[in-house]
């Protein structure tokens, strides 16, 4: 049975999150939020009266849900606020084409890296294999752990 979150509402019905409420939402810790405030990747545009809490509206919410799908594709919070910061300025689709095709580029390098990565692996596997485990090439000092890392610093 799921936990319904108790939120404040304002006589518009626009329902209001405390920064606990919206950690537990997110499975994150305050801290986080509060980072990404501290950044400007969220703003927390409304402080109750009394006791000075942030109050998360629908509309920040959905912005942290964008912020957490963008890291799960694997933008760094950088590139996140860029893409914020072009849909705020209503010239989001081809400026967000290209930083999207940017990161597709960049994500087929570090494929391709892992997959020459796994090759040379394989092959030290290989190795490993047809010898007994003292005339390993890796315990005798023949694997290269240069010839892993070469690619990846061009």
């Amino acid at each position: 049975m799921r936990k319904e979150i108790k939120c404040f509402t304002n006589f518009m019905k626009e329902s209001y999150y405390t920064i606990g409420q919206v950690a537990k939402l997110f499975k994150i810790k305050t801290d986080t939020i509060r980072y990404y405030e501290e950044i400007d990747l969220v703003k927390c545009k409304l402080r109750g009266v009394q006791n000075h809490y942030r109050k998360y509206s629908n509309s920040e919410i959905k912005i942290l849900k964008f912020i957490f799908l963008s890291k799960s594709l694997g933008f760094s919070l950088k590139e996140i606020k860029e893409l914020l910061e072009i849909s705020t300025h209503k010239i989001n689709c081809p400026e967000t084409q290209k930083r999207i095709n940017k990161k597709i580029n960049k994500i087929d390098y570090t494929i391709s890296t892992l997959k020459l990565y796994k090759q040379k692996l394989l092959k030290q596997l290989f190795q490993c294999e047809i010898h007994n485990s003292l005339s390993c090439p890796l315990y005798q000092n023949n694997f290269n752990i240069d010839d892993l890392i070469e690619k990846h610093e061009n």
